[in-house]
């Protein structure tokens, strides 16, 4: 006999917005269908953000084939920084005002003659660096979003950059993805130096200076992951903590800090937006989380707390902007939901109020969905540089994170709220913390946090304190939204780069 569903797992199963295909359009209806039928006595403490506008949705730029186009055959013109230099001031010249009473000292005609030709002579001795980069940059996902931040900023600082696209889901709009495969079609010299942003590359053969720009999450290395480092020239890692973490576990190749950023033009602190006017139905005190749906992310620790912590009786919302690590598995998240819902021991509608919204958000419209939040939080139990932390920094939310990887740079305690884990374990595919190690094949048998009934208790604590002492948290994120804006803006990561660039040119 069917165990019939409760009403916690009907409701857990609204969270599903499907994109994956046409394979589940049918069942996706008649899911639909029944939402309405049951719609009146569905509780509200897990609710299915449903678009009331279109300001978030990427719907119409979103590029709905999920495989890489391919490039087109058409010649491309390359324009010389010469030729880039003179279009933009033939575009941008202003008129200049003078007072009627002042004189103008004119230039002889061959002494500017003889100027101009003087500093375009300068300007063609000058070499155009020219590098290669190879990784992913189509979707929403961490290197992804980094290389396009690096390849259009050194491109805007006259460096030739010719990308190796890594084939992956389309997440970008048509604007962004032209502007990317016309960086594929540049033609280089073959010998300019390769920077292979990812993990590791599928591919490294490349005749001149092969440089990877890597992170690993874990506290420890694998063997077999340093072995491959080491088999590049040189090393780019995002934070102090990972220069400290390669040089201890045989990482034998010179290894270069290259800190990744944010856009503080676009984030940065605002007035709270009122989450109505962009479709949200959330509680006077929001707590946000961004991150993509796994174990490593410790959902199950920030939930279990969560819901431990709070009640219908708090004037309270989670907000989680996630989306599954893949595609072919969309429940997923209603059943890990539903899982650690059987855990807590209260009943239906004493629970607080949770929205989960499992849609891309295009990158430009982060910044709304941090304005309108009050605090972040997120128990990661590794991460290679923690971006989110400092994107809702940067926007002055309090952060409540965990202690631990990459983050550790940045992420104080006097900056911070910090959960310490209760111990540090080695993960087993077949024993401890198997969900993780079997995750990637680099994570096997290496150290990560443990965050335990210690750490659930410190997150409760301090969601708590948070809440209930929302002024006195906001002093203490300012420290951390002003080392942001000063050290972590992606002009100073952009520029870091182009530094190293110069050196090894």
């Amino acid at each position: 006999m069917a165990i019939a569903k409760s009403a916690y797992d009907l409701a857990c199963e609204r969270i599903i917005i499907s994109k994956y295909g046409d394979q589940l359009e049918k069942e996706n209806k008649e899911l639909k269908r029944k939402e309405r039928e049951r719609m009146s006595s569905l509780p509200d403490f897990v609710v299915d953000w449903e678009m009331k506008n279109n300001d978030l949705n990427d719907l119409n730029d979103i590029e709905e084939e999920k495989i890489m186009p391919k490039a087109s055959n058409e010649p491309t013109k390359i324009f010389t920084p010469e030729e880039i230099r003179k279009h933009r001031e033939k575009n941008n010249k202003t008129e200049i005002e003078v007072e009627e009473t002042e004189e103008i000292e004119e230039t002889p005609e061959n002494e500017t003659q003889e100027q101009e030709e003087q500093e375009e002579q300068e300007e063609s001795n000058i070499s155009v660096p020219e590098v290669h980069w190879y990784g992913h940059f189509t979707s929403y996902g961490g290197f992804s979003r980094q290389n396009r931040a690096f390849v259009f900023g050194l491109s805007n600082r006259g460096v030739r950059v010719k990308i190796d696209i890594q084939p992956l889901a389309i997440d970008v709009n048509s604007a962004t993805m032209k502007e990317l495969e016309f960086l594929a079609k540049l033609d280089l010299d073959p010998k300019a130096p390769k920077i292979y942003s990812a993990t590791i590359p599928l591919d490294m053969n490349h005749n001149g200076k092969k440089i990877i720009y890597t992170m690993m999450e874990s506290e420890s290395l694998h063997k077999n992951y340093v072995d491959k480092v080491n088999l590049f020239d040189e090393v780019w890692v995002p934070t102090y903590f990972a220069q400290r973490q390669f040089k201890k576990y045989g990482v034998n190749r010179p290894t270069h800090v290259m800190p990744l950023g944010v856009d503080t033009e676009r984030y940065f602190p605002t007035e709270k937006v009122d989450p109505a006017t962009l479709g949200f139905d959330l509680n006077k005190f929001v707590f946000l989380s961004v991150f993509k749906w796994g174990y490593r992310k410790g959902f199950d620790i920030l939930l279990k707390a969560y819901f431990d912590e709070f009640s219908s009786n708090d004037d309270v919302s989670l907000l989680l902007i996630t989306r599954c690590e893949t595609d072919n598995n969309p429940d997923r998240i209603p059943n890990d939901i539903g899982n650690l819902r059987a855990g807590i021991d209260k009943s239906d509608d004493e629970l607080p109020h949770l929205v989960v919204h499992t849609k891309n958000v295009q990158e430009k419209n982060l910044p709304k969905i941090y304005s309108m939040s009050d605090a972040f939080v997120l128990i990661s139990r590794g991460e290679g540089f923690g971006l989110p932390y400092l994107e809702a920094a940067a926007c002055g939310l309090p952060i409540i994170g965990s202690n631990c990887s990459g983050q550790s740079d940045f992420l104080k305690k006097e900056n911070s709220f910090l959960v310490d884990p209760d111990e540090m374990s080695e993960v087993k595919t077949n024993g401890n913390m198997s969900k993780l190690a079997k995750h990637c094949g680099f994570y096997e048998g290496q150290v990560f946090p443990n965050f335990g009934t210690v750490g659930i208790k410190k997150t409760r604590e301090l969601m708590r304190e948070v809440y209930e002492n929302y002024e006195n948290s906001l002093n203490k994120a300012q420290l951390l939204t002003d080392l942001t804006h000063d050290e972590y803006s992606w002009d100073m990561a952009v520029d870091r780069v182009l530094k190293r660039i110069k050196e090894i040119v």
